[in-house]
């Protein structure tokens, strides 16, 4: 029992490693997607302190502290999130995400807003649109960094083999495109602030990140396949272009229509900031449904694949129970009554034989006699087909006899078909009581032997071949029309002309020819065959070693 239940686990083993790396995999890719959740978050937080932070350096006296207590409490969620981001990544044990946070993206932020505080920290009169642009390119290259650890826990994933592996670039898209929106606005922001043409590097690097942002839109439509693409999804993705690219952007052209014709711009640099920040918020929600999506997705394949692992377990576990009961079962209402009957058999015949040579000898003889037995079975078994065998075969040809051939015949009609589908070749060996008279019937068997030997070369493995009497031979064909019947009847007739024999010490060899008969087309075996034997009769009145039909 203990092997059957050993190799029921070995069967078992391979589908229960196969469920459990499927399980770890995804319990590794909701990870993933939750790192990739929160760094995807932080990014768009760092992203949306530009806002205020551009509101800050562009303030006059009298809105500063308001802008200032504004830019403060994004700084204060940008941190909060840093925070719970670098938990997220260490309790997914993602050593380099974490490494990148702290010696990358930390110095790179605290750099950001010393730039910002210094600008805003110098007299108004000091400042410039060249000391603004710097600053406002100095948060780009934090975003930059926060990016680069977006890519790297994408690169390093181990779940992109997982059916929620299609949402990985589309979180890559997504930041970019909430980045490229600010950044459409944030590239003029300084000489919209000093009242300044747009420089042609600031004006290059607008335009840009618009056909960026248009480009990253579709390619997120495309990536997203069609199968997950919700009508909520639908909706957010056309939202984008209604409140962002059609909306948000001819904001950033007008600005950009100004400058090119030396007009006064139509919007402040502050006003710039809240009315932009107004129109990506599109961008923000469909990221945000992305990323709430693929966590929601990652929990639904760990989810099936814990239930697939929880079935693979209990049925391996019903499979060992229902082994093991149906073992108890054998061996109590099974095995042990063999065995105690086998007991019986053991002990009665050592009882017997240590009662004396007289009862040993009984017991013996009583085993003997079963044993006898079986062997009397074995040969009443070998004589029986002996005797079929030889009931069923011409004794000197080796052919089917004529016993065999009504057996045959009956097995036919007791199965009700008819011979419409066979044909019948009846032989006739020719001069054959000249033979036996001139050479006698030695050699009258050697022809008969012979003729048969060269019929048997001659004819399929499925054909009947039968000695119907003294010197005829009956062939039975089944599946043949009466064109090839008398092309095989031909066929025998000319390769029974090639026979010669022998006969004592005649100089000249004993030649033989046949007479063939040909019939088809009868559903009763009676018609079958009187209809051969007429063919037959017509081949000798035609002079013999002839076939007709």
């Amino acid at each position: 029992m203990l092997i059957i239940v050993v190799s029921v686990l070995m069967l078992a083993l391979p589908l229960i490693i196969q469920s459990y790396q499927r399980y770890q995999k995804n319990a590794v890719a909701l990870s993933e997607m939750q790192s990739l959740k929160a760094v995807a978050e932080l990014a768009n937080l760092i992203s949306s302190e530009r806002g205020p932070a551009n509101s800050a350096m562009s303030s006059t006296k009298a809105e500063l502290q308001t802008h200032r207590l504004a830019l403060n409490t994004r700084r204060a969620e940008v941190d909060q999130a840093l925070q719970r981001t670098l938990v997220t990544l260490k309790q997914s044990q993602n050593e380099i995400g974490t490494q990148k946070i702290v010696s990358q993206l930390v110095p790179a932020l605290k750099h950001g807003r010393d730039a910002v505080d210094a600008y805003i920290d110098l007299p108004i009169e000091q400042r410039s649109s060249v000391q603004l642009n710097h600053a406002i390119r100095t948060m780009f290259s934090v975003w930059d960094e926060s990016y680069d650890i977006l890519q790297s826990l994408v690169d390093h994933s181990h779940g992109q083999e997982t059916a929620s592996s299609h949402y990985y670039p589309l979180i890559l898209l997504l930041a970019d495109l909430r980045d490229q929106a600010g950044r459409s606005a944030s590239n003029i922001i300084a000489a919209v602030a000093f009242n300044e043409s747009i420089p042609e590097d600031d004006l290059a690097s607008s335009l840009q990140t618009q056909r960026q942002s248009r480009y990253l839109w579709k390619l997120i439509d495309v990536i997203h396949p069609n199968n997950a693409q919700s009508a909520e999804f639908t909706r957010l993705h056309q939202q984008v272009k209604t409140r962002f690219l059609d909306q948000g952007l001819p904001l950033v052209d007008g600005l950009l229509f100004n400058s090119l014709h030396h007009e006064p711009y139509t919007l402040s640099s502050i006003e710039l900031t809240q009315k932009i920040v107004g129109h990506f918020r599109s961008v923000v929600e469909l990221q945000n449904y992305i990323l709430d999506s693929s966590v929601l997705q990652a929990e639904a394949e760990l989810n099936a694949a814990r239930t697939k692992l929880l079935y693979t377990l209990v049925s391996v576990f019903l499979c060992l129970a229902a082994v093991i009961v149906t073992m108890i079962y054998a061996k109590k209402w099974v095995f042990a009554p063999l065995i105690h009957a086998r007991q019986q058999l053991f002990d009665l015949a050592q009882d017997q034989a240590e009662r004396g040579s007289a009862s040993a000898s009984h017991s013996v003889s009583l085993f003997d006699a079963i044993f006898h037995l079986k062997q009397k079975l074995q040969e009443r078994d070998a004589l029986e087909f002996q005797l079929k065998h030889h009931a069923y075969t011409d004794s000197l040809t080796g052919v089917s006899n004529r016993f065999a051939l009504m057996k045959y015949v009956a097995l036919i009609e007791q199965s009700h078909q008819n011979f419409s589908n066979h044909c019948m070749i009846l032989f006739d060996v020719d001069k054959f009581k000249a033979v036996n008279d001139q050479h006698g019937h030695v050699v009258g068997d050697r022809v008969i032997e012979a003729v048969a030997l060269t019929m048997k070369d001659h004819i399929r493995a499925t054909d009947v071949l039968v000695r119907y009497g003294g010197d005829e031979f009956l062939i039975l064909l089944e599946h043949v029309d009466l064109a090839q019947a008398l092309q095989i009847a031909e066929k025998v007739r000319l390769a029974v002309l090639d026979i010669m024999l022998q006969v004592g010490n005649s100089a000249q060899p004993l030649t033989v020819s046949v007479s063939a008969g040909v019939a088809t087309g009868e559903q009763m075996w009676v018609d079958l065959l009187e209809k051969a034997d007429e063919a037959l009769f017509r081949s000798k009145v035609k002079g013999r070693n002839v076939v007709s039909d």
